[in-house]
């Protein structure tokens, strides 16, 4: 059995999997690129478990990007247990930002990247330059809408979005609030109480 801990970034996450011994974001060469293609609907759920499955991961580990793979996690390991950590939705929004998540200045890397994506042979083995911008979910992939409009929303409010959507996603699963887990916060490589 695997313990997945998942959020929305600047969520937590760090701390969770610190706190049990796990890996925070590991084998995200794989990981980040497998929820982009899942969400975007160019994979489907058996190829996303079987990048799971090929990424190896840790019995303990959390990513921001496996509320998007809990599908393709329950297909990869029946097993798997989940803990979603969750934080204040307006400090986690504010963290985005000060971080740079879904900064407009990043507008013109996704549609150039969405268009280059590859997976060979319905086997890991992508191709791809990481970053993390260019693959961050957004409203225009699940066809909500249009990119102009997604262009004109100001950083906050997709920050907004991705939280919001992370928390659809994650709904129904056993949920932590950061504040009142009695984790130790892990900020800038040093451990608080």
């Amino acid at each position: 059995m695997s313990l997945f801990i998942l959020g929305t970034g600047r969520s937590g996450t760090m701390s969770a999997a610190a706190y049990f011994g796990g890996a925070h974001e590991p084998s995200s060469e794989i990981i980040i690129p497998a929820a982009a293609y899942h969400t975007a609907g160019l994979i489907p759920v058996e190829e996303a478990a079987a990048l799971i499955e090929y990424a190896d991961l840790p019995e303990v580990s959390s990513h921001y990007r496996y509320a998007e793979l809990i599908p393709a996690i329950r297909l990869a390991d029946p097993d798997a247990e989940f803990l979603w950590v969750r934080r204040d939705r307006e400090d986690t929004v504010r963290s985005m930002v000060r971080k740079g998540w879904y900064s407009p200045r990043w507008d013109d890397l996704w549609p150039v990247q969405w268009t280059n994506w590859t997976v060979t042979d319905g086997r890991p083995g992508i191709t791809f330059r990481l970053n993390h911008e260019a693959f961050r979910a957004n409203p225009v992939i699940l066809g909500l809408v249009p990119w102009s409009e997604w262009k004109a929303w100001p950083q906050e409010n997709r920050c907004r979005w991705w939280v919001g959507y992370c928390e659809l996603l994650c709904s129904g699963l056993k949920a932590v609030d950061l504040e009142d887990s009695g984790f130790p916060v892990l900020n800038s490589g040093t451990l608080h109480a």
